[in-house]
């Protein structure tokens, strides 16, 4: 079995094939960055575990989260160790770690954490009216090769995946994930996914889009037969990089 991250950023064969125009697309985004929802924050001074801390970031929003909607109430201390070993244990599995252990986050680790939920708490708001459903880390079904796993966020009718770097673009990868998770969806029916986006939390920057239209100028496809071809491709292929 594989994750959906090994499957966006190894089999790079098949994604040649399914989005030719995979490397132009991102380059234009990048180079359209513009908008900006939130400040962002800058970089800290000394050394943190960036993966980690986006980790505990997305669990400590979840925690903000009841019934779908955003909540003033912020997690206790309790709470935040909690995330905070979860978030460790994620992460050291992510890295292939035979023991899913972490050393527990510093104090810098833990306020940059907290910094980076309030910019996406900001993203959060100023979409809509307030009262769409919030789902963080939204989970999908596996298919065939590929793992069950779980998506950053989806507000109302939107899923973003969140990268907080600070002056690296947006990937090929990073796209490649989101429309493995509106594929998995489309096999298996949770959320009604119309737009797709990519969320820069450190500098606070997004790109938004419909999915319809993003897929449409990333392979030459309607959304369907693309992702025909990815659950295809997952579950009659012996997979290999």
């Amino acid at each position: 079995m594989i994750s959906e991250r090994t499957f966006a950023e190894k089999y790079t064969s098949f994604w040649h094939r399914a989005l030719p125009m995979g490397a132009k697309g991102v380059a234009a985004i990048n180079n359209d960055l513009t908008h900006k929802f939130s400040q962002g924050r800058p970089l800290p001074e000394g050394e943190i575990r960036a993966d980690l801390v986006s980790e505990i970031s997305l669990r400590w929003l979840a925690a903000r989260v009841v019934d779908g909607l955003l909540v003033k109430r912020r997690p206790s201390a309790a709470e935040l160790a909690r995330l905070a070993a979860e978030a460790g244990a994620f992460v050291a599995l992510l890295k292939g770690s035979p023991t899913p252990e972490l050393p527990p986050p510093s104090p810098a680790e833990i306020r940059e954490a907290a910094a980076l939920s309030e910019i996406l708490i900001d993203l959060v708001q100023a979409q809509g009216d307030g009262r769409e459903l919030i789902v963080p880390r939204p989970p999908f079904d596996g298919c065939g090769q590929l793992s069950a796993c779980r998506g950053d966020l989806l507000v109302g009718q939107t899923l973003y995946e969140v990268k907080a770097v600070s002056d690296e673009g947006f990937q090929q990868p990073d796209l490649r994930q989101l429309v493995i998770y509106c594929a998995l969806n489309f096999a298996a029916p949770r959320y009604d996914i119309r737009q797709i986006g990519l969320v820069n939390p450190r500098q606070g920057t997004l790109f938004r889009s419909d999915l319809e239209w993003i897929v449409q100028n990333l392979s030459g496809q309607e959304p369907v037969d693309l992702f025909y071809e990815i659950l295809d491709f997952l579950s009659t292929e012996r997979v290999s990089a």
